[in-house]
């Protein structure tokens, strides 16, 4: 497997952070750890990239955060 990175605008994120598009398996966005993922980086600086994978194969949804939507959560919501 090859790891590929791409870029979305923050429009395109706010899209995969749409309930419909969220996997089942991801945890619920809690404001609480979305203003502790903002606090982190403005100390700290963006430390890792959330995870997304192209689930088109066997889904009509294409993109979808794997790991890391509180980490988009707190990205959006900072512009």
């Amino acid at each position: 497997m090859k790891t590929k990175i791409i870029s979305k605008t923050i429009s395109e994120v706010k899209t995969l952070l749409n309930e419909k598009n969220l996997l089942e398996f991801n945890r619920n966005i809690l404001p609480h750890h979305v203003q502790k993922m903002q606090a982190s980086i403005l100390d700290c600086g963006v430390l890792r990239l959330p995870v997304l994978g192209d689930v088109s194969a066997f889904d009509k949804r294409g993109y979808v955060i794997i790991d890391g939507q509180h980490f988009c959560s707190a990205v959006t919501k900072m512009r």
